[in-house]
């Protein structure tokens, strides 16, 4: 991954705050189009990107081992 932008094509939530503004989920998936959007300039400007799943949070340190290896597993690539 190093070297390389990450457009996110989904977040596994653990947080609070998108709760208000999304129906309950444990995964809200990246708008189609803004992926596409993204990864058209990306290839335009010849950048070198992945897509995958993020994992968002909101509280500092919350970071186990054990929470680390299930959203690996789940498919995120990054906090």
């Amino acid at each position: 991954m190093e070297g390389r932008f990450l457009i996110p094509s989904a977040a596994v939530r653990e947080e609070g705050t998108s709760f208000h503004y999304a129906p309950e989920s444990e995964e809200i998936p990246m708008e189609p189009s803004s992926v596409q959007a993204m990864t058209k300039c990306l290839d335009t400007c010849g950048y070198p990107y992945i897509t995958g799943k993020v994992w968002t949070m909101d509280g500092i340190y919350q970071e186990t081992a054990d929470k680390i290896k299930k959203r690996r597993n789940q498919g995120c690539l990054a906090l």
